[in-house]
């Protein structure tokens, strides 16, 4: 909840400084054409306003804040993959003492994580607002590790299990609206971005996969080797030509393996692109329906 007031914060805040601004050009600007631009604006962005709180995603989520049934996190988990990885890891003889969870928010990544735990007697760890570029102590035994940005973050050779939840972005949508909490978050994020750099983070993992049958959860189990997705990494960017990345941190190469530029941190995956996309629309339509009534 703190991850998506802050990025609301960062992307109405050009629309209240606008305002402000227009106020001061209607107190101040005397002549037609002055006032004409200003009253726009003011239009633009109140307008723009409204149709960013009329977004489902920010429906749900402001519904969700002001809902008065709270959720109920003891409540025993289920998911589908939870119980076949259970006896796939049993099965082989693979005591896993950490299991990395990862997946898009709203993929199901929480559910799976309390589920494993549940089945297998360990610990379920949600990283929520703990998690940054730097990183993690992972030396507790017997945990279940979840967030949406732990792959492409930290050293994957911390665990000997990872399961990475690849769902259709309809169904993370559909997931992510009917939960309501952080649901603003598909109308700021662009979740395709963050799905890309997901995938990537698991596929420089090493060691055989496994797609749990009947869903979208895959999993890699350790190899003797290790999984030396951080050397793999560093490895694929030289290919590419990249020098000099040793200082970045893994996610700002991820960025670099798969786009072409260095980029890190939740910002990374604001739609700024589409917000100014809205922004022409939206004052278009301002200024087209001002001449129709005049």
């Amino acid at each position: 909840m703190l991850l998506m007031s802050g990025i609301l914060k960062k992307r109405l805040r050009p629309l209240i400084r606008g305002l402000g601004a227009v106020a001061r050009g209607l107190d101040f600007r005397k002549d037609d054409a002055g006032r004409a631009v200003a009253i726009l604006a003011l239009r633009t962005a109140v307008s723009m306003g409204t149709d960013f709180y009329l977004k489902p995603g920010v429906k749900a989520n402001i519904q969700y804040l002001f809902q008065l049934s709270a959720e109920h996190p003891d409540a025993p988990a289920d998911h589908p993959a939870a119980t076949p990885i259970a006896q796939r890891l049993a099965d082989r003889g693979l005591g896993a003492q950490r299991i990395g969870v990862d997946g898009l928010p709203g993929s199901g990544k929480s559910t799976l994580a309390r589920a494993l735990a549940e089945r297998m007697g360990m610990q379920w760890a949600c990283l929520d607002h703990q998690l940054s570029d730097e990183p993690m102590d992972f030396s507790a035994a017997d945990a279940v590790y979840e967030h949406h940005r732990l792959f492409r973050t930290q050293d994957l050779d911390s665990f000997d299990v990872l399961v990475y939840l690849d769902e259709p972005m309809s169904k993370i949508r559909e997931q992510i609206i009917n939960r309501g909490r952080g649901a603003a978050l598909i109308e700021v994020l662009d979740f395709d971005r963050m799905r890309e750099i997901g995938r990537k983070a698991f596929a420089l993992a090493g060691g055989e996969e496994w797609q749990v049958p009947g869903t979208n959860v895959r999993l890699k189990t350790r190899p003797p080797e290790g999984f030396h997705d951080l050397a793999r990494l560093d490895g694929e960017l030289q290919r590419l030509g990249f020098r000099q990345t040793q200082d970045l941190p893994k996610e700002a190469k991820l960025f670099l393996a798969v786009y072409g530029r260095a980029k890190r941190g939740s910002l990374a995956y604001v739609q700024a692109g589409q917000f100014f996309k809205e922004l022409l629309v939206t004052a278009a339509r301002e200024a087209t329906g001002r001449r129709g009534g005049a």
